[in-house]
């Protein structure tokens, strides 16, 4: 039973760190790049919640590309 719950929590603690790994950079079309993480998609806004905590709004005509990376 040890062995099992060392496998889950090795599982865990590599999935945790693979996702606080994940980040999204919003090139805009003005030349500015938002580096964060996408909590948000709407039709016409995507929130983003950015390296220093805060959240973004930013409209899609905005946007001249989304980059999804690790």
């Amino acid at each position: 039973m040890n062995r099992f719950k060392t496998g889950i929590l090795v599982l865990a603690l590599a999935l945790m760190s693979s996702a606080a790994a994940n980040a999204e950079f919003i090139f805009l079309k003005d030349g500015n790049i938002i580096e964060g993480k996408i909590i948000a998609d709407e039709a016409d806004t995507i929130t983003l919640k950015t390296k220093a905590g805060r959240e973004q709004v930013i409209e899609r005509n905005r946007i001249m590309r989304t980059l999804y990376t690790n």
